[in-house]
């Protein structure tokens, strides 16, 4: 494991200690404010049990104890359907790291609006064996995330044509399709073109956002284009 860290200011309220691991070195920061948020929310009341979930980000994770005196998470492992747990918050971490970054790429951090992989998604039937798929995103309502995904071009028709379609959550929807991760945190009227390219657009109520230079995005996609040009 790349990182491993403990609470220490649970245990002044009557609360077991928290331990997180995690495997990327990069997360360390992450992985500080996550147990900063858990240190606070004791101290404001919160009572954490084993076999509850909480959600960090869109994440659903699993309460379990980590010996007789501390509790840990799970995650799913996005290998798996029905989820199965995965001793970490690898994932957890990078999933909002990459989320809130993306918004802020496009200047839209203060519109955040993180769903839950339990959420549903409507989706087009062909869209994991397109190359890239069009993302638009409605007002969530119930269960519904409020993300439409469409496939752009494949074999049951082109671009434009009518597909059948399906619900699925979004966690099935990350697992098929990992590449649209970082922009299912983006809010409401938000239109992703060619999402899974290195090019796509991105519009907010019909208007275009372009992307800032330099940021986490913007490196992202260079990443992409360099990558594909091997």
């Amino acid at each position: 494991m790349s990182f491993c860290l403990t609470s220490t200011k649970c245990s002044n309220f009557g609360h077991r200690e928290f331990r997180i691991r995690g495997d990327s070195p990069a997360l360390t920061a992450d992985a500080v404010w996550l147990i900063e948020f858990l240190e606070s929310s004791v101290a404001n009341g919160t009572c954490f049990r084993p076999g509850e979930t909480i959600q960090i980000g869109w994440m659903v994770n699993l309460i379990e104890e980590d010996g007789a005196d501390l509790l840990t998470f799970s995650e799913p492992d996005f290998q798996h359907f029905p989820i199965k747990f995965s001793r970490s918050v690898t994932n957890t971490l990078f999933h909002l790291r990459i989320q809130k970054d993306t918004a802020d790429s496009l200047g839209l951090l203060d519109l955040l609006a993180i769903p839950s992989i339990r959420d549903a998604a409507s989706v087009t039937e062909d869209f994991p064996r397109s190359a890239q798929v069009h993302l638009s995103r409605n007002e969530p309502a119930g269960l519904h995330s409020g993300w439409i995904v469409e496939a752009v071009e494949t074999d049951q028709g082109k671009e434009g044509e009518p597909r059948a379609s399906k619900l699925i959550s979004l966690y099935e929807l990350a697992m098929a399709r990992s590449d649209v991760i970082p922009y299912l945190g983006l809010p409401p009227s938000i239109r992703v073109l060619r999402a899974g390219s290195s090019k796509p657009k991105v519009f907010l109520n019909d208007d275009e956002i372009h992307i800032a230079p330099k940021s986490f995005l913007a490196r992202y996609l260079s990443a992409k284009r360099r990558v594909g040009a091997q």
